[in-house]
């Protein structure tokens, strides 16, 4: 009897075979009763059984968790139903010891086109899950140190400018007596270096107010300065701050999506500067018939 085409089938499926060892992946196959008809080279070094020791067997009794078993034939049924699944889950090595996998699972059919089974294609999310958590946890912390340092200067900002109150109110009472052309001048000096504050620390105080809110709905935040701003400025601070922070806040409120921006430029005036601030988002804006409020 001529056994060529035989033979050539047998070559031809042990060369599959030997490519799927190759694979950086554990490549497993069932038939429809859960028994395991196939186990490739990385599949023994995932879950530490060998081939001979598993073939034949439930895939129940091998990689699935005792508490994950009762899932096992609902994800038979979807697998039946769409032909391909993907499934992230615990798995289990021969030592008893669990760990995160991903699989994706498709059904197998012979040279009929009958299905007979079900491949699975799976991976140890191990590092995966790790650097997950590195990044959460760095996450964390960032947004932790981003609040602790807008509530530190907020809390310094209050202190320090109860008693410059103090020390600009009594230098604005001190002009107002009899003093001589030098002690004018220091104490005018005094006043002015209370009251001139830095923009840009200004700014980011501001912006790191409502940060928290924007990162829950993915906005940026951001603020540019033109260059024809000056960077120390004479000002109310607390009050500058204070309606930046109700601008930023009501930008952030009733925009869903995109950005939040503030712009800062300055118009020379005979004196010094005009600053001019404008908050800008991607959010509803205001209706017209509702402008006349502003």
């Amino acid at each position: 009897q001529d056994i060529t085409e035989r033979k050539m089938a047998e070559e031809r499926v042990a060369f599959q075979a030997s490519l799927l060892d190759q694979v950086r992946n554990a490549v497993i196959a069932t038939d429809f009763d859960g028994r395991i008809i196939y186990w490739n080279r990385f599949a023994e070094s995932l879950y530490q059984w060998k081939a001979e020791e598993v073939l034949g067997q439930k895939i129940k009794d091998t990689i699935i968790p005792l508490d994950n078993r009762s899932a096992q034939e609902d994800l038979v049924e979807e697998i039946l139903a769409q032909g391909y699944r993907e499934y992230e889950c615990l798995a289990r090595r021969k030592n008893g010891s669990l760990f995160p996998s991903s699989h994706a699972f498709s059904t197998i059919c012979d040279n009929r086109g009958r299905r007979i089974g079900i491949v699975s294609v799976s991976n140890d999310l191990t590092e995966r899950k790790r650097v997950e958590q590195d990044l959460r946890e760095a996450k964390e912390r960032a947004e932790s140190a981003t609040k602790a340092k807008s509530e530190f200067l907020a809390n310094m900002s209050h202190e320090i400018r109860t008693p410059m109150n103090a020390v600009i109110g009594f230098t604005g009472l001190l002009l107002n007596t009899n003093i001589d052309p030098v002690q004018r001048d220091y104490i005018e000096t005094i006043r002015s270096s209370g009251d001139c504050f830095d923009l840009i620390e200004c700014l980011e105080g501001s912006i790191n107010m409502v940060a928290e809110a924007a990162a829950r709905k993915g906005l940026t935040l951001s603020y540019e300065v033109k260059p024809t701003v000056p960077r120390y400025l004479l000002g109310d601070l607390t009050r500058l701050g204070q309606v930046l922070v109700n601008l930023l806040g009501n930008a952030v409120k009733f925009t869903e999506k995109g950005f939040v921006r503030v712009d800062v430029s300055a118009l020379p005036v005979e004196d010094g500067y005009e600053i001019q601030f404008q908050v800008k988002d991607s959010g509803i804006g205001i209706s017209q018939d509702r402008m006349s409020r502003l």
